[in-house]
């Protein structure tokens, strides 16, 4: 929200999808969740982020702190 830094998914690991954090300029790159993880959403504040973990059909939505940490699953 505030421009500093960025989060987006990626195979750069040569995993599965996984999500990370970045300063806006490139760096200070930082992997926040397991593989598997996609669709990250930071919220308004800045605060929480919002991501889709597993496969099809086996697929949950959760909920955790904009690094990573403390995630809540919040689909059945």
């Amino acid at each position: 929200p505030d421009g500093k830094r960025i989060i987006f998914c990626s195979v750069r690991d040569g995993e599965e999808q996984v999500i990370y954090s970045m300063k806006s300029d490139g760096s200070d790159l930082k992997r926040l969740l397991t593989p598997s993880s996609s669709y990250a959403r930071i919220s308004p504040n800045g605060k929480k982020i919002a991501y889709i973990t597993g496969k099809f059909p086996s697929t949950a939505i959760y909920v955790a702190n904009a690094d990573g940490s403390v995630p809540v699953k919040v689909t059945p």
